[in-house]
Formats: structure tokens, C-alpha cells, sequence
């Protein structure tokens, strides 16, 4: 099954989504910001990486450019509620910026895991 590098700056969001994936069968990481997941990564390989967009220090766009340039095999899902204005385009931008999908947020646990299986060629 697929490593997960799960970044998002909503604690309880995290722990939800560890939860459904790790019953699913996979290995999840969490990270709070972008600065503690390229951290991670500049020690561990992962699968799959989630990624809120917007959080505080480095956010999911500066992150899916910096991850781009040095493991452009990993598989990129990129989730936003689109902040307090509800503003969805950063979803188009992190398309741009190398994301493989993006979700609106909310979602349903299920339907991140039915993404990661499209992406990884699993079968659903």
C-alpha cells in the first residue's frame, strides 16, 4: 500500500483523515505546515502527499513547486475550502503549479481515498 504525507494546518482534519486512511490500509505521516512536511521529505519517501493550499509559513503552492523540482514521480493531491472568502481558484492554480488532483474541501474521507486509488492505479 501507499505511503501518505498528509499536510494540513486544521488539527482535526488531520487526525480524521489518518484515521479513514490508516484503515484503509495505508501509512500516513502528518504535518501541520508546508515547512514540516519538506522536512519530512528531505527524509522519508512518500507515495502519495495531500495538501491543504492554505496555511501559515510555506503553503501548499510554494510546496507542490519546491516537490516538483527534486520527485516529480510522487503523486500530488492538492484540498482547499478557499480560506474565509471561499475562493476556489487557488485549486486551478495548484493544478498549474504541479498538483496531479485537487479537492474542495469538505470531502468525505472516502472520496480522498478513492482519489489516492485512481491515482496510484488501485484497483476500487
Amino acid at each position: 500500500m501507499a505511503r501518505i504525507l498528509l499536510v494540513d494546518d486544521e488539527p482535526l482534519l488531520r487526525e480524521t483523515l489518518k484515521t479513514a486512511l490508516h484503515a484503509a490500509g495505508y501509512t500516513v505521516a502528518l504535518a501541520p505546515n508546508g515547512d514540516a512536511a519538506l522536512k519530512l521529505l528531505a527524509t522519508e519517501a512518500f507515495d502519495v502527499i495531500v495538501t491543504d493550499v492554505l496555511m501559515p509559513e510555506t503553503d501548499g503552492l510554494e510546496m507542490i513547486m519546491r516537490i516538483r523540482k527534486q520527485a516529480k514521480d510522487v503523486r500530488i493531491i492538492a484540498i482547499s475550502g478557499g480560506g474565509r472568502t471561499r475562493n476556489m481558484d487557488m485549486l486551478e492554480f495548484a493544478k498549474s503549479f504541479g498538483a496531479d488532483t485537487v479537492m474542495a474541501k469538505p470531502f468525505l474521507p472516502k472520496q480522498l481515498i478513492e482519489t489516492i486509488k485512481n491515482l496510484m492505479g488501485e484497483r476500487i
